[in-house]
């Protein structure tokens, strides 16, 4: 599998100090408060949404991970032991989504919705999270020696962006975009990207699809969606939006019709869907998994 180059990576949407005030607001005041961070996304808006929170530490810092908040080059970053060893089943902190970061960009959707903004909150899938506590020689060793240890965590991080998706929603995100920068196929390689397409994200996004809560669309970065189609686990499907401004207005547009999307990159301001249309992601049941890895065997 030749993974797919989106044009853009966490580094540029890394916020540091010199950016924040450069734009005149305060630091770190832009990255911990609902106000700030409501600021810092309305001052960096391009197109038709604003996003938030800046970086992909909000989750692990949430779960108990410590992180530097950053300084004039690089925004947020997770300051672990890089010899920190796996030798017992993580166990994770029941979270307070009113609390912390996490729930200051919470607040911060409230105020932009209030403000009458188009708001979408990025949410860190679970191997970003994971190499908040860890290096990534130890998951892998871990996932090797001690899969059951894994898929634990796995399951506990499935109910943690399940119940954070659900408050996104509640506060206005009118679209979440779930992307798993340390989670790409490049990364993880085939072995273990299949195994968490099929341990992990199908399952979160059947719940997603079964009506758990989250009224918002769900938007996956296209280097997910690429490992979830090219293995089988959901197909391509069109949906009528019209003329638009941009592709997250189309996303925003369908959202009624569809539940994923993730053709592009949700930050390319210049890509426009073809012909009118957005492609939609429908996961696959079943049988229609085990037909398709027949078909590539043949």
């Amino acid at each position: 599998m030749r993974e797919v180059n989106c044009g853009y990576d966490n580094a540029q949407s890394s916020v540091g100090k010199k950016t924040v005030t450069g734009l005149g607001l305060s630091y770190p005041d832009s990255l911990v408060t609902a106000d700030g961070i409501a600021a810092l996304s309305l001052a960096m808006k391009h197109g038709s949404c604003c996003s938030l929170p800046f970086c992909c530490t909000v989750e692990g810092e949430a779960l108990g991970a410590d992180v530097c908040m950053g300084d004039d080059t690089a925004g947020p970053r997770a300051a672990g032991d890089p010899a920190w060893e796996w030798q017992k089943p993580l166990v994770f902190p029941a979270v307070d989504f009113s609390e912390g970061r996490i729930g200051a960009a919470l607040s911060a959707c409230r105020l932009l919705k209030q403000r009458g903004e188009s708001v979408v909150l990025e949410i860190s899938g679970p191997i970003t999270v994971l190499n908040c506590f860890m290096d990534l020689s130890t998951l892998f060793k871990t996932w090797r020696k001690r899969p059951e240890w894994v898929e634990d965590a796995l399951r506990q991080l499935k109910l943690f962006h399940l119940q954070y998706m659900r408050h996104a929603s509640e506060a206005g995100a009118d679209l979440i975009c779930y992307a798993d920068p340390v989670g790409s196929y490049s990364i993880l390689g085939p072995r273990y990207a299949k195994e968490l397409m099929r341990k992990y994200v199908v399952p979160l996004l059947r719940r997603i699809e079964a009506g758990d809560n989250v009224a918002s669309g769900v938007h996956i970065c296209p280097k997910t969606v690429q490992m979830l189609t090219e293995y089988g686990f959901a197909q391509w499907e069109r949906v009528a939006v019209g003329t638009v401004a941009d592709y997250a207005r189309g996303c925003l547009t369908a959202a009624g019709k569809s539940v994923f999307f993730g053709e592009a990159c949700l930050k390319n301001t210049g890509y426009q869907p073809e012909n009118g249309e957005i492609k939609t992601l429908r996961l696959r049941n079943d049988d229609d998994v085990f037909s398709a890895a027949e078909e590539k065997l043949r």
